[in-house]
């Protein structure tokens, strides 16, 4: 449950992943993760409560389908993530990157709970939009050495 929630609760979306978040959780909701009507605006294609969760990923080029799935494993639960739809040749090493960060973000929110605090990291001018709420929030708190 906890696990499912951080997918599909915008205010827990938006402490690991989302910049702005919101969701219709029913098939064929909105999925808006606050990245722009060019990347941000997924669509649910299918939603099964704490078991998955998938999504249509639209962008320029193609769309892609994001699968979450589910799965207790001795009082935890195993999180798959599939990011399907890219041509064989495709050069994704940004997407495992970035899905590396937003992964290792959502296990320590689930493990951590209210007391998880992401990290504080200068975010590259013009992508701040890219990054969770939390993270652009916390920008403030930066200490700058000149």
């Amino acid at each position: 449950e906890t696990v499912f929630e951080a997918l599909i609760k915008p205010e827990q979306i938006q402490r690991w992943f989302a910049s702005r978040s919101s969701v219709v959780p029913v098939v064929g909701g909105l999925y808006d993760i606050g990245w722009g009507d060019k990347y941000g605006l997924l669509k649910i294609l299918e939603i099964v409560p704490n078991d998955k969760l998938k999504l249509s990923w639209p962008d320029p080029q193609r769309e892609t389908i994001l699968t979450w799935t589910l799965e207790g494993s001795g009082g935890r639960t195993r999180v798959t993530l599939v990011h399907s739809g890219f041509a064989p040749d495709e050069n994704t090493d940004g997407l495992h990157y970035g899905w590396l960060n937003f992964m290792g973000w959502l296990k320590s929110l689930c493990e951590y709970g209210a007391h998880w605090q992401p990290p504080i990291l200068k975010l590259p001018a013009g992508l701040e939009h890219i990054y969770p709420a939390s993270i652009n929030a916390a920008q403030n708190e930066l200490i700058v050495i000149p």
